[in-house]
């Protein structure tokens, strides 16, 4: 989870770097030569760091995908487990509240990746939100198609992924929920 802020972190940075690339060309103390030169660099560092977000986040989920989903799919088991064992007993006892506290630090947790997850997804996307913001008229040619070409990169977003194929979302996290519920239903019916 750390390294999912620091991704969004290093997204809030570009965010900065994008919006202050008008700045240089209202200051009127510095020479035209300078700006550009300035706005040049400025550039050049945001597309070289728009590329290594990205690809530091291709291998992050290279690394943790797998991980990921066993956490979802270990999730779910365990979910449904829970919630059918809880409502099969017909007394309030120690083993009642261990098993709620086990089901809700496991919603918790699950939560908690796809919170994160989500936040990483919606923060690469803010980039072309960020670029289409600027004022593109006080920019250089050269600038504007550094600009487009970061803003069409970030029509992609970053999505970290469990198991290669789960994104981690908040849409994510209510399927979990409909899935394990609808498996709780299968196994409370088959019990009857």
């Amino acid at each position: 989870m750390a390294i999912m802020l620091q991704i969004c972190s290093q997204l809030e940075i570009i965010y900065h770097r994008l919006e202050g690339m008008t700045q240089l060309n209202l200051n009127e103390e510095r020479s035209l030569n300078f700006s550009q030169t300035k706005e040049a660099q400025i550039l050049v560092e945001c597309v070289e760091h728009h590329n290594y977000v990205y690809l530091f986040s291709e291998r992050f989920n290279d690394i943790f995908s797998i991980v990921f989903g066993m956490q979802f799919i270990g999730s779910i088991t365990n979910i449904c487990t829970l919630i059918y064992s809880l409502s099969t007993k017909n007394t309030f006892d120690d083993k009642f509240l261990a098993q709620g506290l086990v089901l809700l630090n496991i919603l918790f947790q699950t939560f908690i990746y796809c919170i994160f997850g989500n936040e990483v997804m919606l923060k690469s996307l803010k980039v072309a939100d960020v670029i289409s913001m600027i004022d593109w008229t006080m920019l250089r040619r050269q600038s504007k198609l550094g600009l487009i070409m970061i803003a069409m990169r970030a029509r992609n977003p970053i999505i970290i992924t469990g198991g290669s194929m789960i994104p981690m979302s908040l849409n994510t996290f209510v399927t979990i929920l409909r899935t394990s519920y609808t498996s709780y239903n299968l196994l409370k019916s088959s019990r009857v």
